[in-house]
């Protein structure tokens, strides 16, 4: 593992791994044009971004059930049940959110619009920076938020 000090020292690392050279020259413009690289091509630009950013090639942006159950037996035990606790806070939290949400508004002037959505997407880095809190902090969230509370148990 490399350790980078300073956050010049990092900014500089940063510049050099994070390429938006396809879209644009700044990270707004670059951001922007994944976003409509995405709307227009769908899950074809998923595949490129993913080959691009990640070195990975995908053939689907599924995974089956044998491959989960097998990825399972190849994890450390403790390592689950430290996710599967983490899975759980996350859960309560994000349901209690749920649940509270109008509570937090304590003047007539202020509101929220609070839109459903008919689907989300969740990317999760798959190449040398996998990280399964990742997963867990945006999946688990988006889940609760298109489930009643009956079904909001990841």
């Amino acid at each position: 593992m490399k350790i980078i000090t300073g956050f010049q020292s990092a900014k500089s690392v940063l510049s050099r791994q994070t390429s938006t050279d396809l879209y644009a020259s700044t990270l707004e413009e670059g951001v922007r044009g994944i976003i409509d690289d995405v709307r227009k091509r769908g899950d074809r630009a998923l595949f490129a971004l993913t080959l691009k950013f990640d070195g990975i090639e995908l053939d689907s942006l599924e995974i089956n059930k044998d491959r989960v159950r097998d990825a399972y037996r190849k994890v450390d035990k403790e390592l689950i049940e430290a996710l599967n606790l983490a899975a759980s806070q996350i859960n309560s939290f994000h349901n209690a959110q749920k649940e509270n949400i109008w509570h937090e508004i304590s003047r007539k002037d202020t509101g929220q619009i609070i839109r459903s959505l008919k689907r989300v997407g969740v990317y999760v880095p798959g190449g040398t920076a996998s990280y399964p809190s990742t997963v867990l902090m945006t999946a688990i969230p988006a889940i609760i938020a298109g489930v009643n509370e009956d079904q909001a148990n990841c």
